[in-house]
């Protein structure tokens, strides 16, 4: 009987030592678009344009971000893609494909591409990490995309641990009942 309860104990210990976990999150650093270049004309010409919120203040993120290695996939109506590896730097933190697409042409759009530097500063102060990677998926339900269908670039964060974390109040309690418990079981059975 003895030996059961020790193990028991033994797995609280481990529990309490292997408790804290971190937490990852997302913060929106930017978004991909779908916009119609004469907005009110009737027009039928659109672009797919890139937009980094730090340029507009928009974001949480401090640190200056660089959105590097960018692609976007454009699928068309009659079930082609295209790639645009090379796209057009407009200044102030955006891109664009440096093309025009006829209205209810484009289905679907995915921009994929790298986050530099991979460790920032968000305006709580707090360090974390971040993902290199990232990709965003414009869709509509309509069918094709319309002006200001948008998908939303997004930074996956996770807290920068150095050396072993401190178990919280809980952690504690069940680390020392743990150990008290152990010790004394030790003591009972040699």
């Amino acid at each position: 009987m003895s030996w059961k309860i020790l193990k028991y104990l033994t797995l609280a210990l481990c529990v309490g030592l292997c408790g804290v976990s971190a937490k990852a999150d997302t913060d929106t650093v930017g978004f991909v678009s779908f916009d119609d270049l004469a907005p009110g004309l009737g027009g039928n010409s659109f672009a797919l344009d890139i937009t980094n919120f730090q340029q507009l203040g928009l974001t949480d993120v401090l640190t200056p971000l660089s959105f590097e290695n960018l692609s976007l996939s454009v699928t068309y109506a009659d079930g082609t893609t295209a790639p645009f590896g090379a796209l057009v730097d407009q200044g102030a933190g955006s891109f664009s494909t440096g093309m025009e697409f006829a209205g209810g042409d484009v289905v679907s759009a995915t921009l994929t591409g790298t986050f530099s530097p991979l460790t920032i500063t968000l305006a709580d102060g707090s360090t974390v990490a971040i993902e290199s990677l990232f990709s965003a998926s414009i869709t509509d339900s309509g069918g094709f995309l319309q002006d200001g269908d948008f998908a939303a670039i997004n930074v996956i964060t996770s807290p920068i641990v150095t050396g072993a974390p401190e178990p919280g109040a809980g952690g504690s309690l069940v680390l020392g009942l743990a150990l008290t418990g152990v010790l004394a079981l030790r003591r009972r059975i040699a």
